[in-house]
């Protein structure tokens, strides 16, 4: 059995230096999976007699390690389960033991490489899993990036290296080991016990995830965290998959309003107060405009923290947030200079504490900041209305009634009878929902004839499309419609006087039917999915 173990830099070094081909076999090798062989068997150091007969045949001379690269080769694991721990004729150990040797200094000059590459991206989500670890509080991780923002391998010295399930640890992420850090186990803290999460579809079939490749693939098939143990363990997949996704895409901005001159977080009048978080829905007579400095202003907020790249503040009853600035790039795509920074809200006086990764976003130099929130980030399953609980059709309700198209007691009666739900969330939050109402024969019947267009009166209505005006822009709208439509079999009608919805609509292939007629807002259209 194998004792020796090895970092992910040291595997990466060894398959690079024998050209990514098995030592044995000179066949390719894929580098999530090479084995690693002692030629002189790693067993020998349990029988030091048999060892020192071995180097004296061999002319080893005292300084030979069996943990030593000149003692390794990569391998396909089945030439290595071959070999095991027998000892090879001593002509063939000489032969491999000067192909080990030769690579020797190869591997250490990857190495430098290795480390080289990582060191530029290293310090971003090895605080983020110190801080989400409790290692390092808020203020650590704003003391930290300011002393030594300019110096980053400070930061590094400075804080422990990332680990994984599996007993390996990774000193150095950058977006070529991403894709490599998806593949491994995620830690769940300090549940030691627990190797992964168990998610479930609507069928009740469930899937077990250990890693974050396992834990997107699930998500995008409709799996998802059912029981409360299970919601709470899915928080560290979240956290990890959602910082290497903001990672792969952030790329050098081609314009910035956040530069010249510098803002950020601690410039209160630039934060709108929406960002702030909140327990239930806000009073609908709030002002959109409000910044955080109004609201500083007024007492309703009150700085507990103000440093050049963290900002803590609270309501004096209610709720708190830290923010902490980690970086600024691209991280979206759009070609704008975005801040990426840590979060954690938390209940004043309570136990509740929630957080993760934020983007913020000017886009002129006379606007305020607004929250980017990366697709990845958001969840859109399917459901029954018997699957939410009562704060949870309501919070729907309330995203539904919002743009005043929809009555609000008319809605309130006909949500919990639909056949199916579509629900968008983020961090656990609903922000989305849409509906496959359920038949309404005379309904139908007076849609065919406004419309002059005749329908089966049996055809259920896709509806109730509707998101949270902080998360609009994302295209959640088309991913609601897509996920009713992908868990609804049969015909379908709809009618909106929406622009963006008709977009939706055209997308999952409805067609336009009949002709426009007058409704509550604007003028109606009449749309069939067959």
């Amino acid at each position: 059995m194998a004792h020796q173990k090895f970092s992910a830099a040291e595997r990466e070094a060894i398959w690079l230096a024998h050209e990514k081909k098995c030592a044995y076999t000179r066949e390719l090798i894929d580098v999530s999976s090479f084995h690693i062989d002692h030629i002189v068997p790693e067993n020998l150091a349990d029988d030091q007699q048999k060892f020192e007969e071995i180097k004296a045949k061999l002319n080893l001379g005292s300084a030979f390690e069996l943990t030593s690269y000149g003692n390794l080769l990569p391998c396909k694991p089945g030439a290595n389960g071959q070999k095991g721990s027998v000892i090879m004729e001593l002509a063939r150990i000489q032969y491999f033991l000067a192909i080990a040797g030769d690579k020797k200094a190869k591997i250490e000059q990857h190495l430098q490489q290795i480390e080289k590459r990582r060191n530029r991206g290293r310090a971003l989500i090895l605080l983020q899993q110190c801080l989400e670890r409790r290692e390092l509080s808020v203020e650590d991780v704003g003391r930290i990036l300011e002393e030594h923002g300019e110096e980053p391998q400070e930061i590094f010295r400075l804080v422990e290296a990332l680990k994984f399930a599996d007993a390996t640890e990774v000193n150095a992420v950058t977006k070529a080991d991403i894709e490599d850090l998806r593949q491994r186990p995620v830690t769940l803290g300090q549940n030691d016990h627990v190797s992964g999460v168990t998610l479930t579809n609507h069928a009740g079939e469930e899937r077990f995830v250990t890693n974050c490749k396992e834990y997107d693939a699930a998500v995008d098939a409709g799996y998802f965290a059912f029981s409360n143990y299970d919601m709470k363990m899915s928080v560290f997949f979240r956290h990890q998959c959602g910082l290497l996704s903001a990672l792969e895409s952030a790329r050098t901005a081609d314009a910035s309003f956040i530069a010249e001159p510098r803002a950020g977080i601690t410039d209160l009048h630039l934060m709108p107060f929406f960002l702030f978080p909140w327990i239930g829905d806000r009073e609908t007579s709030e002002d959109a405009t409000a910044t955080y400095q109004n609201k500083v202003d007024d007492g309703t907020l009150v700085v507990k923290r103000l440093k050049q790249n963290m900002l803590s503040i609270a309501e004096p009853e209610g709720m708190g947030q830290h923010l902490v600035e980690v970086a600024r790039a691209d991280f979206d795509g759009d070609g704008i200079e975005e801040i990426l920074l840590f979060e954690y809200c938390y209940a004043t006086h309570g136990t509740l504490g929630f957080g993760g990764v934020t983007i913020l976003r000017r886009r002129g130099p006379d606007a305020l900041f607004e929250r980017v929130t990366p697709a990845s980030a958001y969840d859109v399953t399917d459901c029954v209305p018997a699957d939410l609980s009562e704060a949870e059709l309501q919070r729907c309700l309330g995203i539904i009634t919002s743009g005043e198209a929809v009555d609000p007691e008319f809605a309130a009666a006909e949500l919990p009878l639909a056949r199916t739900l579509a629900i968008a969330r983020v961090l656990k939050l609903i922000v989305g929902v849409g509906a496959v109402k359920r038949e309404r024969i005379p309904y139908a019947s007076g849609v065919a004839e406004r419309s002059g267009f005749e329908f089966s009166p049996d055809t259920p209505e896709l509806g109730y499309v509707a998101v949270d005006k902080r998360h609009r822009g994302q295209g959640l709208s088309h991913r609601l419609v897509e996920k009713l439509l992908t868990s609804h079999q049969g015909s379908l009608f709809a009618t909106t006087d929406d622009a963006k919805m008709k977009a939706s609509l055209l997308a999952g292939r409805f067609s336009q039917k009949g002709h426009e007629w007058m409704g509550h807002r604007g003028m109606l259209s009449l749309w069939i999915k067959h």
